[in-house]
């Protein structure tokens, strides 16, 4: 048997030592925080970014991390984040990312979630359908948004390297703009993306859809009628320190979207509220009749991009993007 003042000394002792080795190894990490990785979205970009809302509501990241959401203000204001490497997880177009690739930036793409997003409108009769429209003359004025929308080069490079589409004449505009011209002037014609389509068709009940640019682009080429626009690319950066992220981003992506292609109104609940001031689920439930939910990893799209960028370079010779920049790698 111990006496009081032996015990009294050994539990002393024990509390010293765990004292000693809590303090003794500053590289062990004994915190249970979960990373925090910072996603910089728009809340008008609402179908590319739909599947990814509906896996994190169901708690698919929970165990991972946790998600702090940031907005960026225009296409400018998102390459100038992923050329400075600020942020962990980004949403935009895919052009954006590849750009900004080739410049050096921190940036694997890895996957593709907005395929069919342009569509021309007009409130002239006599502009129904697609072939209406390539029976315009050229240099018929297109009011398009916004104003450094993806759809005009490849339409521009369309009609340079094709008999299927006159050579319009583009007029920029922001989309408020565009919006306000469009209630004033239906009889024009404007190019424009979902869920922008569809808020102008409830203000502006006499305007109708022509048709589609992925559309024209499969008339002209082809093939199916879908551009790899928009998607998720992460800093390459993150992607090292949190590999489990970026591959179960990619997991959530996949599994939900092939989950909500039959009913994809499903996943409205799952977008943040505060996306609410900038499109109702209203909206955006009445744009999924137009767009539409697809997926492919970065890796998988190569091809797409590529056929893209080649149509839209015009025999430039662009330079090679990084093996990196599409996720997966490719094993050797």
């Amino acid at each position: 048997m111990f006496s009081a003042g032996a015990r009294t000394h050994s539990i002393l002792m024990v509390f010293a030592l765990g004292i000693f080795f809590l303090f003794s190894s500053p590289q062990q990490s004994w915190s249970t925080e979960l990373p925090e990785i910072t996603f910089y979205t728009n809340g008008q970009a609402t179908t590319p970014q739909l599947a990814l809302w509906y896996g994190i509501s169901k708690g698919e990241l929970d165990d991972l991390c946790t998600i702090h959401i940031k907005q960026w203000k225009d296409m400018n204001h998102l390459r100038g984040l992923v050329l400075a490497g600020k942020g962990d997880l980004w949403l935009g177009h895919v052009d954006a990312f590849s750009q900004a690739a080739r410049r050096g930036a921190p940036v694997s793409l890895l996957a593709v979630t907005g395929w069919r997003k342009f569509f021309f409108l007009s409130g002239n009769s006599s502009l129904r359908t697609l072939t209406d429209l390539q029976k315009l003359p050229a240099k018929t004025r297109v009011h398009s948004a916004p104003p450094d929308s993806p759809a005009v080069p490849v339409l521009q490079s369309l009609a340079q390297s094709t008999e299927s589409l006159p050579a319009f004449s583009y007029t920029p505009h922001p989309g408020r703009a565009l919006a306000l011209d469009a209630i004033k002037h239906p009889e024009q014609l404007y190019l424009l993306p979902e869920p922008l389509v569809t808020v102008l068709l409830l203000k502006a009940p006499q305007l109708h859809v022509v048709g589609s640019v992925e559309e024209l682009y499969a008339s002209a080429t082809g093939k199916e009628p879908f551009l790899p626009w928009a998607g998720l690319a992460m800093n390459t950066a993150s992607m090292a320190k949190h590999p489990r992220i970026a591959a179960r981003i990619l997991h959530i992506v996949d599994k939900s979207t092939a989950k909500l292609q039959p009913t994809p109104e499903k996943a409205l609940t799952a977008l943040p509220k505060e996306f609410g001031r900038f499109v109702s689920p209203k909206i955006i439930a009445a744009s999924l009749s137009r767009d539409i939910l697809r997926a492919k990893s970065g890796q998988a799209a190569r091809t797409d991009i590529e056929d893209l960028e080649r149509l839209t370079a015009r025999g430039m010779q662009l330079p090679a993007l990084p093996s990196s920049f599409f996720y997966p790698p490719v094993e050797n």
